[in-house]
C-alpha cells in the first residue's frame, strides 16, 4: 500500500512539472546603466516577424521630419516621425541577423569603442527571439557591445532630437526616444 501511495505521489508531481515546463518562462535581462547619447541601436519588436531598427545615424532623416511638421503638436511631429522612419527601418528577422552580424563586426574591429543596444519586446512576443538576437550581440571578440532590455510597443514611443557635444567637444544631433509604459 506504501509503494502504491508513493508512485502516485512520483507522477502527480512530474506531470505537474511536465505541464508547467511548457509555458515560456519571461525574465529580465541584467540592463547596463543607460544616459543620454549613449545607445547606439534602438530595437522595437513590432511582431513575431518583423523589427523597427533605428541608429544614430538616422538622426538627420528624423530633423528633417520634425522640421517639416513643425506645425503639429509635438506628439503629431513624433508619431509622424516613427510612421517615417518605420517604413525605412523595418525588417524581417534575416534582415536582423544580418544588421546584428555587421554591428558585432564593427565593434570587433574597433575594439576601444563600446556600443550600447537597447532591445524592446511586447509581452506578447517569444522572448526566444530577444535571446537570439542577444546571442549574436554576446559574440563578439572584445565584448564591447553592451545591451538593455525593455517591454513595450511601438506606439508607446516618442521620438526626437538633442544637440549634445561628444568628448572632443564637437556638437552632435542625437535621436532620442522616450517610451511610455512597460509592455502591452
Amino acid at each position: 500500500m506504501d509503494m502504491i501511495f508513493m508512485l502516485l505521489l512520483f507522477f502527480l508531481v512530474t506531470s505537474y512539472i511536465a505541464t508547467n515546463a511548457k509555458v515560456e518562462m519571461r525574465f529580465v535581462f541584467p540592463t547596463p546603466k543607460y544616459e543620454l547619447g549613449t545607445a547606439e541601436v534602438f530595437i522595437q519588436w513590432i511582431d513575431e516577424r518583423s523589427v523597427f531598427w533605428i541608429d544614430q545615424r538616422e538622426s538627420v532623416e528624423v530633423q528633417r521630419i520634425l522640421n517639416e511638421t513643425s506645425y503639429m503638436t509635438p506628439e503629431e511631429q513624433s508619431r509622424t516621425a516613427i510612421e517615417n522612419m518605420q517604413n525605412r527601418n523595418r525588417m524581417d528577422m534575416a534582415q536582423l541577423a544580418l544588421k546584428l552580424r555587421s554591428l558585432a563586426q564593427t565593434a570587433d574591429a574597433d575594439p576601444g569603442k563600446k556600443y550600447f543596444v537597447l532591445l524592446r519586446c511586447p509581452n506578447q512576443i517569444p522572448y526566444s527571439q530577444v535571446l537570439d538576437a542577444v546571442a549574436r550581440l554576446s559574440d563578439t571578440r572584445y565584448n564591447n557591445i553592451e545591451y538593455g532590455t525593455s517591454g513595450g510597443t511601438l506606439d508607446q514611443l516618442q521620438l526626437g532630437v538633442v544637440e549634445t557635444t561628444d568628448a572632443e567637444g564637437n556638437l552632435r544631433k542625437l535621436i532620442r526616444i522616450d517610451f511610455t509604459g512597460n509592455g502591452a
